[in-house]
């Protein structure tokens, strides 16, 4: 099993749902270069994946999990996907 092309199918199929799901999913591609959590690594993956992280259609990725910068609703969002039907992810 090719194990890189399973986890860049899951990768764009999460990033699929959530942007079909939750209004303004892609203004998060914004919020990473001032975010205190992520900016470091973001910077740093803009020039070439580091560790377990990477950047895949401008969002930061670990593994197969996405980053989610601090911002005023980062609660709301994981609320929506925990108790929808992206629950499984």
């Amino acid at each position: 099993m090719n194990q890189g092309t399973d986890a860049l199918l899951r990768r764009h199929l999460l990033l699929f749902q959530l942007d079909a799901c939750i209004l303004g999913f892609e203004h998060l591609k914004t919020l990473y270069e001032n975010d205190e959590d992520f900016r470091v690594i973001y910077k740093e993956c803009c020039r070439h994946p580091k560790g377990d992280f990477l950047i895949q259609d401008g969002y930061l990725f670990k593994g197969t999990r996405l980053c989610v910068p601090n911002y005023r609703t980062r609660e709301l969002l994981i609320r929506e996907v925990h108790g929808s039907s992206l629950d499984g992810h």
